[in-house]
């Protein structure tokens, strides 16, 4: 049974759609012309939050039995997610909606990798995974690509 949750989780990284990078997304404002040290930070913050959603989508089609493999799989675009979210909190920082919306971005991308690691790491022990439904992390922070991010850029503070 624990063996058939985890396959399912991770048939649901692999197979759902993860990265949100298809083309329902709708493109970045900048080009590649655009120096990366001028990309307007809250771009670059977008750009960031894609690509480490990518990443973790990515993770499901090379997954490996290790614990904390999708902490340890999205490392790099993490801190690249990270850097980007310093730099755009740092763009507005008289605006506490955005504050808000950045944050719950943030908060929610890494739940879902937290909680499919939680899973993973009860599976490899050969645990009961005893907590909330990865599916509802997951599904959060879907939304929050969806919904947050252009709310975020969209104001104007």
């Amino acid at each position: 049974m624990r063996g058939m949750l985890a396959l399912g989780a991770l048939a649901l990284v692999a197979f759902g759609g993860c990265g949100g990078g298809g083309d329902d997304k709708p493109q970045s404002t900048a080009t590649g012309a655009t120096a990366p040290e001028k990309q307007d930070p809250l771009v670059a913050w977008d750009d960031a939050a894609h690509a480490y959603w990518q990443d973790f989508g990515d993770c499901g089609t090379r997954a490996t039995p290790t614990r904390g493999f999708y902490a340890d799989c999205t490392a790099q675009s993490r801190r690249a997610f990270y850097a980007a979210t310093r730099k755009a909190l740092a763009e507005s920082p008289s605006c506490a909606k955005r504050k808000r919306l950045i944050a719950g971005v943030r908060r929610n991308l890494d739940a879902a990798i937290r909680a499919l690691d939680r899973q993973n790491d009860a599976t490899l022990a050969h645990r009961n995974y005893r907590g909330p439904p990865v599916q509802a992390f997951y599904s959060r922070a879907t939304q929050s690509l969806e919904f947050d991010i252009p709310a975020a850029r969209a104001l104007r503070c």
